[in-house]
């Protein structure tokens, strides 16, 4: 079985754009939470090389945050078209068309199985996601079942 934990990252002021007086400005004045999942004790965003989107989790309300949760245990379906868990989102808005990291969930009687990662974008409603790529060396990944619901149980808000 593979090891998943969810851990808190330092906190990063960015850049980020906001819309002051009819223009897009970038402001220093956001600082967030950000977390992120490490697999076998390998933060997992290493293994896709990815800089720019971040964990949903820490980050948007908490209203937001429950809707993930729910994905990745199995309560609900993302919204994306083939109904991929949304691993990595955009920083500002957590929206598909930005782009997305995503991940095939497979939920067994005892573990659970990450398998299939991608980065996608799902900008046409109600049409297949475009695939930018797909990482056919990472995973599978198997976790038992008992630990992992624990864990997102203490991601809730």
């Amino acid at each position: 079985m593979d090891i998943l934990q969810i851990k808190v990252q330092p906190a990063i002021e960015k850049k980020f754009m906001t819309w002051i007086d009819g223009l897009f400005t970038f402001t220093n004045d956001r600082t967030d939470l950000s977390y992120d999942y490490y697999i076998n004790d390998i933060a997992l965003s290493q293994l896709l090389s990815h800089n720019n989107f971040v964990c949903p989790f820490g980050r948007f309300s908490d209203e937001v945050q429950l809707e993930f949760i729910a994905q990745f245990t199995g309560h609900s379906n993302s919204s994306l078209y083939n109904k991929n868990v949304e691993l990595y989102v955009c920083p500002e808005c957590a929206d598909s068309g930005c782009g997305v990291y995503s991940f095939k969930l497979h939920m067994h009687e005892d573990n659970v199985i990450w398998s299939d990662f991608i980065f996608e974008t799902d900008y046409k409603l109600n049409e297949p996601s475009e695939i930018w790529e797909q990482f056919i060396e990472l995973g599978p990944f198997t976790f038992d079942k008992i630990e992992y619901f624990k864990i997102f149980e203490n991601l809730k808000p």
